[in-house]
């Protein structure tokens, strides 16, 4: 199983079900744009002030991600991983967990028309691409040394951008960029262009779905 699915579960195995009753009542009535921002936003507010910011991230990916009708075989990939190393892994997954997980996601996971609508908003993002994770950047100066190598010439300025994501499969990777100046301003007006487009996407229709990335099968 994706480990990201696994910490998922873990969160959602320690959550009141009447809770996530709520979410889903929420999530039934909103109407309009949603965003990944907006739907965590909203299933915070459902669970109270005290929820955690992580675990909405948890329950909005999970929400995303599966099917009523693929519970079953999810359940029995978890109770697969759980016996391979049973005695370790139940630390984590205990009967009274696995329990309380399963009458959650049996509340979380419903075919409801909201529901639909995301997972193939969701797909279709993920058809063309790895979920985004986080970006960083890191701007230092490279020193240029003279031929015997006893001075300081001088010096490249350098930007290097690393950006994090998780593949289909569920596995986070990396990778960098080394950047100049005028890269980064070319970057940077790419994005000012994507952002004016998804600005006049939004006024087409205003119960468009854009969700971030997973996986469902339509």
């Amino acid at each position: 199983m994706p480990p990201e699915m696994l910490r998922d579960f873990f969160v959602i195995s320690r959550l009141e079900t009447a809770g996530l009753a709520q979410v889903v009542r929420s999530l039934g009535n909103l109407d309009g744009l949603g965003s990944q921002a907006a739907l965590e936003n909203l299933i915070q507010n459902s669970l109270g002030s005290e929820s955690d910011k992580d675990v909405a991230k948890s329950i909005r990916r999970t929400i995303n991600s599966l099917r009523s009708s693929g519970l079953p075989k999810v359940f029995e990939s978890l109770e697969k991983w759980i016996s391979s190393d049973r005695r370790e892994r139940e630390k984590f997954f205990s009967s009274e967990n696995i329990e309380r997980l399963r009458a959650n996601l049996n509340v979380l996971i419903t075919e409801n028309s909201y529901g639909k609508l995301i997972r193939k908003a969701e797909r279709l993002l993920r058809d063309v691409g790895n979920e985004f994770r986080d970006l960083k950047f890191v701007c230092d100066l490279r020193p240029v040394f003279d031929d015997p190598k006893e001075h300081v010439d001088a010096f490249v300025i350098l930007t290097n951008m690393r950006i994090h994501y998780v593949t289909q499969g569920g596995e986070n990777r990396a990778f960098e960029l080394a950047l100049t100046e005028d890269e980064l301003n070319r970057m940077r007006d790419d994005i000012d262009q994507a952002l004016d487009k998804v600005k006049v996407l939004k006024t087409l229709k205003k119960g468009l779905i854009a969700p971030s990335t997973t996986q469902e099968d339509s």
